[in-house]
């Protein structure tokens, strides 16, 4: 995510996500321990930063799943 003024990409957190997705947090944990959603950067303090698109990708998968787990 861009701020547009002034052309810096913004970061979020796993919480962030966990809000963004409607998840819990450990849910969020799973899915970066899995790989389905890439962190971009990793702080001194070890907490992962994603990009927007990162979030969106993980969006899909859920998507995905739950549209696999209906079909069957």
């Amino acid at each position: 995510m861009k701020d547009q003024s002034r052309g810096i990409e913004t970061f979020l957190e796993p919480a962030d996500i966990a809000r963004t997705l409607e998840l819990v947090p450990a849910s969020v944990r799973y899915h970066i321990k899995l790989g389905h959603i890439v962190p971009a950067a990793l702080t001194v303090r070890g907490l992962r930063l994603f990009r927007a698109d990162a979030v969106e990708t993980l969006r899909r998968h859920l998507r995905q799943r739950r549209q696999e787990k209906a079909s069957k």
